[in-house]
C-alpha cells in the first residue's frame, strides 16, 4: 500500500448500498399497526440519498460478535427488482442498494436474493448507522449468492454526490460505506476494474467507520481489494457524520480476497484486504478466518495504521503476482504489518494461528512498523524471501511459530526479543528458534485444496496441509 501513500493516498473505500424489501406489511385479517404504517410511508416513493446524520444515539464502545441468525427480513433485494414500483417485499423487491439505504433503519435486516446485480451507478452508503444493540444487517438470503458488479463502463461516470469519495488522481471507488454497526454477509464483489483513465477501482471501501462486521465476502478479479481506512486527506473530518478520525473495531471474518490486480501499477495497489491510515488509540481491527491469494500486491496490509490490528486463523499465499500466472507484480508479502510512524512499546499487532506460504516476498513483514508485535502459533512456509522479517526496534514476542523452506532467511529478528519454543529450518539459530524442522514433521506439504469450498459454517476448509504429524516434537507448534 505504500505506493498509494504517495500522490493522492488511499482514501477509497467502496460503499455497499443495500436495497431491501419488507415482508409482512399486510397481514391476512390484520390491520397495519402504527409501526407498520410508518414503514410503509418510508418506502412509498423513492427519495434522494439522505444527508449525513449526527452520531448514533449509542456511541460505539465494543465490537459486537457476529450473529447466528438475522430473523425475518424487513426488506428484500433482487436483480430483477424495481426501485420505482417495488415496495421491498419478497414479491416486489427493490433492485438497487441505494434504494434500500434510503429506508432501512437500525435493527432491520435486508435480504439479497441470488443472481448478478448489474450496477448502473456508484453505490454509496453513508449518513446512517445502526447501534450496538440494533445493528443493520445486509445479508445474502439463506442459500443464495448475490453477485455485485458494474453493468458497463458507464458505471464509472455515474458517481455519488460526495466529492470526498472520488479523487482526481489515480483512484476511483466502486462502492463506499461510511457508518457504524452494520453487518454485511454473504456478498460477492467482482468486475470493478480500472476506468478508461486507468484509475484504480476498489470494489468496497470503508471509510471512517466503526464496529461493523464484514462476513463471508468474496472479493475477486477487481482493480483492487477491500480497503478500510481512517482519516485520509481530511475525509473523516465531516463533523455532521459524528465519526472520529479513524475506522476502528471492525471485523473481517471468513472472507476471501483473490485475483485483484491493477494494470496501471502492475498490481502495486491491489492488496487483498487492507486497513490503514488510522490514528492511534482506536479499538482493534480484527481479521479472522480469511483467505487472501493471488493478489497483485500484498495479502493483508495495515499500512499507516497506528491503532491495533489482530490477525487470527488467516491464510495468505501467492501474493505479488499477476492473476493466474507467476509473473512478478507488486510487493508480494503475505502479511504486511507497517508502516507506523509512532514508536510504541505497546503490542499493536497480534498474530495467532496464521499461515503465510508461497508469497513472492516475505511471509510476515514488519515493513517499517515501529510498534511491538506478538506472534503465536504462526507458520511461514516456502515464501521467496524471508519467513519472518521482524527486525524492527521493539521487543517482539514469538511463541510456538514455525519458519520453513523460505527462500532467503527463515527469520530476521532484532536482538531485543522474547522467544519461546519456535522452530526453523537450518542450523545456527538461537534464542528458542533452534528446533529443526523437516518434511517429516508435517502430515502433508501439498497445498491442494487451500482455495476450495469453505465449511458449512463459513470457516476455512479442513486440510492436512502443514498440520503437525503425530509423534513429531513440534506438536503444538505452528498454525494449528
Amino acid at each position: 500500500m505504500e505506493e498509494a501513500a504517495q500522490g493522492v493516498g488511499l482514501a477509497k473505500f467502496q460503499c455497499l448500498i443495500i436495497y431491501g424489501v419488507m415482508s409482512g406489511l399486510i397481514l391476512s385479517g390484520c390491520n397495519l399497526t402504527h409501526d407498520l404504517e410508518e414503514r410503509v410511508n418510508r418506502i412509498t416513493t423513492p427519495q434522494s440519498t439522505p444527508a449525513p446524520t449526527v452520531a448514533p444515539s449509542v456511541a460505539p464502545t465494543t465490537t459486537p460478535a457476529p450473529t447466528v441468525a438475522a430473523g425475518t427480513p424487513n426488506f428484500y433485494l433482487s436483480p430483477t427488482g424495481d426501485d420505482v414500483n417495488g415496495n421491498g417485499t419478497s414479491a416486489k423487491p427493490f433492485k438497487s442498494l441505494r434504494r434500500l439505504w434510503q429506508v432501512i433503519m437500525p435493527g432491520e435486516y435486508a435480504c439479497l436474493k441470488g443472481g448478478e446485480y448489474l450496477l448502473e451507478e456508484q453505490q454509496c452508503l453513508y449518513g446512517k448507522s445502526g447501534t450496538a444493540s440494533k445493528m443493520i444487517k445486509i445479508w445474502a438470503c439463506p442459500g443464495e449468492k448475490p453477485v455485485l458488479k458494474p453493468k458497463d463502463a458507464s458505471y464509472y461516470t455515474k458517481l455519488c454526490d460526495r466529492s470526498d469519495y472520488n479523487y482526481p488522481g489515480s483512484w476511483r471507488l466502486g462502492m463506499v460505506f461510511k457508518g457504524n454497526y452494520v453487518h454485511f454477509k454473504g456478498i460477492e464483489l467482482t468486475g470493478f476494474k480500472e476506468d478508461a483513465l486507468k484509475r484504480v477501482m476498489n470494489p468496497l471501501t470503508v471509510t471512517c467507520s466503526k464496529f461493523n462486521i464484514f462476513e463471508e465476502l468474496n472479493v475477486h478479479h477487481n482493480g483492487g481489494g477491500m480497503y478500510i481506512h481512517g482519516n485520509l486527506d481530511g475525509s473523516c473530518s465531516v463533523a455532521a457524520d459524528g465519526l472520529a478520525d479513524r475506522s476502528e473495531g471492525n471485523q473481517i471474518i471468513n472472507s476471501d480476497f483473490h485475483h485483484n490486480y491493477d494494470t496501471a501499477n502492475n498490481g502495486g495497489n491491489a492488496d487483498g484486504v487492507a486497513a490503514g491510515y488510522n490514528s492511534a488509540g482506536g479499538a482493534a481491527t480484527l481479521f479472522r478466518g480469511n483467505r487472501s491469494w493471488h493478489n497483485g500486491d500484498d495479502g493483508f496490509d495495515v499500512w499507516m495504521n497506528e491503532s491495533s490490528a489482530v490477525f487470527e486463523n488467516n491464510w495468505a499465499w501467492h501474493n505479488g503476482y499477476k492473476p493466474d500466472n507467476f509473473e512478478s507484480a507488486g510487493n508480494g508479502n503475505g502479511f504486511k504489518l507497517g508502516l507506523t510512524e509512532i514508536v510504541s512499546a505497546a503490542v499493536l499487532r497480534t498474530l495467532r494461528n496464521n499461515l503465510a506460504f508461497k508469497n513472492r516476498e516475505h511471509g510476515f513483514d514488519k515493513n517499517g512498523a515501529q510498534c511491538r508485535m506478538e506472534f503465536t502459533n504462526n507458520t511461514s512456509y516456502g515464501n521467496l524471501a524471508d519467513g519472518f522479517q521482524m527486525n524492527n526496534p521493539q521487543a517482539n514476542i514469538f511463541k510456538y511459530n514455525i519458519s520453513y523452506q523460505n527462500g532467503r532467511n527463515q527469520v530476521v529478528l532484532n536482538s531485543d526479543r522474547v522467544s519461546q519454543f519456535n522452530a526453523a529450518e537450518g542450523v545456527g539459530l538461537v534464542d528458542n528458534w533452534a528446533r529443526i524442522v523437516s518434511d517429516s514433521d508435517f502430515v502433508a506439504t501439498d497445498f491442494t485444496g487451500v482455495d476450495g469450498p469453505r465449511n458449512s459454517d463459513g470457516s476455512l476448509p479442513s486440510l492436512k496441509f502443514l498440520k503437525i504429524a503425530p509423534g513429531s516434537d513440534l506438536v503444538g507448534v505452528g498454525a494449528q
